[in-house]
């Protein structure tokens, strides 16, 4: 009878190194939110409270800055959180950018990766707010301002961009004028839906002089415009080669 040796089990040894960091990763994004609390958005913020905000964020970007950027985390939708960029904060400030309407998403749409690049669409959702009277039922209306680019990955760490148009549109109409529009009293029939149906597709746009219709002229006309400092999920932390204003925005789970 022949003896069959068994080999001993061989205990997983845990990546002690990975944990240790995904540690660090989550100490340095709680210390991050934690400044820039009552900042909205940094809109508004001191000097000195900017000073401490960029340090929370050299933090995090040093814990991961050897690894490579997985820019499969891109598409889909975000919605800054804080920014330095002055014509930005004037947008994401609590209180209405405009007399009668306040910004309720200030962010970026990425569409999926195809050849290393895609469309992006910046976007900044109206609500409009505090009408008079004579016009409340437009209050909890949403608009809005849509800017599309190309973008590509120019490097390890960064996306180009180049602009292609602009647009006015995307209507929500608020609950009261759709009760109004759909009011039983009112004679009913399809021009109800249809008028609902083109308020929501009601859009006034431009392209940007220089546009090209060749997808490849294009992709070469892209130069860099960001560098992507940090990337996962849910987190993206981009800093502008021009200007050198701060981008971060949080994932917006739809």
């Amino acid at each position: 009878m022949t003896s069959v040796t068994r080999c001993p089990r061989v205990k997983a040894i845990p990546d002690v190194r990975s944990q240790e960091q995904a540690q660090q990763v989550t100490q340095a994004k709680q210390l991050f939110f934690e400044r820039i609390r009552g900042t909205e958005r940094g809109a508004r913020t001191s000097s000195l409270e900017r000073g401490t905000i960029e340090e929370a964020l050299v933090n995090l970007e040093n814990v991961v800055a050897s690894q490579a950027i997985d820019w499969s985390h891109l598409p889909g939708t975000w919605n800054v959180v804080y920014t330095t960029a002055r014509d930005v904060r004037d947008i994401v400030k609590d209180q209405p950018i405009l007399p009668f309407a306040r910004s309720t998403l200030v962010g970026q749409e990425y569409s999926p990766l195809v050849g290393g690049g895609g469309e992006v669409t910046n976007i900044i959702k109206l609500e409009l707010v505090d009408l008079p009277p004579l016009v409340s039922i437009l209050s909890g209306t949403y608009v809005s301002i849509l800017v599309k680019a190309d973008y590509s990955i120019s490097s390890l760490k960064s996306i180009g961009l180049r602009f292609k148009s602009a647009a006015v549109g995307h209507v929500e109409p608020s609950e009261g004028v759709e009760g109004l529009i759909l009011n039983p009293v009112l004679p009913r029939g399809q021009w109800n839906l249809s008028l609902l149906n083109y308020l929501k597709d009601l859009e006034v746009a431009f392209q940007f002089p220089g546009e090209s219709t060749s997808n490849s002229s294009r992709m070469n006309t892209i130069r860099p415009s960001l560098d992507v400092t940090y990337l996962d999920s849910n987190l993206f932390v981009g800093r502008a080669q021009q200007g050198g204003g701060i981008y971060v925005y949080e994932r917006v789970f739809e």
